[in-house]
């Protein structure tokens, strides 16, 4: 008996501890763009000091036109956000999908734009995206 409960005990404390590595790696970006960490965005550390920028976040801290840009694309993200984020109530898990699908847009854009030209048409089609695609909870 003692076996098997060494064994069930290690079985359960493997699963917890993936299920926690889970969680930290899938909420720990989210929670950081939540608190003007990157995570959303490219223009959010500008004002950071010292803070040691990446290309493109150097890119568009240079120029208001792509503040501008990005704090009206933030502002969609966060209204979708305040209608879609909660907590599942079977499961007690926190559910945020706009907030992990601009965590991977960020992501994905970070190797594909090497410019402001690129960065603005990110922009511009990241907007039009979300209003499309979130245009009930944006209602």
């Amino acid at each position: 008996m003692t076996a098997h409960t060494s064994f069930f005990s290690r079985t359960l404390l493997g699963a917890a501890s993936g299920a926690l590595l889970l969680a930290v790696t899938t909420i720990t970006p989210l929670a950081h763009a939540e608190g003007g960490i990157p995570g959303f965005g490219f223009a959010q550390r500008c004002d950071e000091q010292p803070a040691k920028l990446s290309k493109l976040e150097t890119i568009a801290c240079a120029s208001d036109d792509l503040k501008t840009q990005e704090q009206s694309m933030l502002d969609l993200v966060q209204s979708v956000r305040d209608e879609t984020t909660g907590t599942d109530g079977d499961t007690g898990e926190r559910i945020d999908p706009m907030g992990k699908e601009q965590y991977q847009w960020r992501t994905a854009l970070a190797g594909k734009c090497s410019d402001a030209a690129c960065l603005s048409k990110a922009y511009k089609a990241r907007t039009a995206q979300i209003q499309k695609k979130w245009a009930e909870a944006l209602q």
